[in-house]
């Protein structure tokens, strides 16, 4: 059986300043994170849209991460793609891998709802790290975790730089 990826779930962006980042998407979608983490061992912004589909924007933390070297080497852009396989034999498709002499780097984090999953090797996946996993329900992408708040309007990294700021309702165009 070949490997059949049924949704792509979330990109996601490597930065030099997560918070440059956060401005950014905001630029372009006018959209704010609806997750953001600031551990010293990981920091990245979440974005939810409409359709089950994810985008995630993460910094190069430190000097010795994989992330600094592929920005060191490429620059700012595409790091990682996510996907939902339609393959839902998790001994099959690490036969698959394994036929195509594709490199497993480290397992997929398992959760309630995903029951397994891959993180391939970028040098044989196009260049950029790929996270394949086998989800129970597809239409659920909170990873095992429990929903988390939406940043209040003040917490938004954004909020002071925006130039609607002070019109009615926080809100373009009105």
């Amino acid at each position: 059986m070949a490997l059949s990826v049924y949704n792509l779930v979330q990109p996601a962006v490597v930065v030099r300043d997560i918070d440059q980042g956060v401005d950014r998407v905001y630029e372009l979608f006018r959209a704010v994170p609806s997750e953001r983490n600031t551990r010293p061992e990981f920091v990245n912004a979440v974005y939810a849209f409409p359709g089950y589909t994810y985008l995630e924007v993460l910094d190069g933390l430190n000097p010795a991460h994989t992330r600094t070297r592929f920005l060191d080497d490429w620059g700012p852009g595409l790091y990682m793609l996510c996907t939902d396989l339609a393959n839902d034999e998790p001994a099959e498709i690490e036969r698959d891998l394994a036929a195509a002499n594709i490199r497993v780097v480290a397992p997929g984090r398992q959760t309630a709802n995903i029951t397994a999953g891959w993180h391939l090797h970028p040098r044989d996946a196009g260049s950029i790290l790929v996270l394949h996993a086998v989800k129970k329900d597809r239409t659920d992408n909170r990873l095992g975790r429990p929903p988390r708040r939406r940043l209040r309007r003040r917490e938004q990294p954004h909020r002071r730089a925006a130039p609607w700021r002070h019109r009615p309702h926080g809100r373009p165009g009105r």
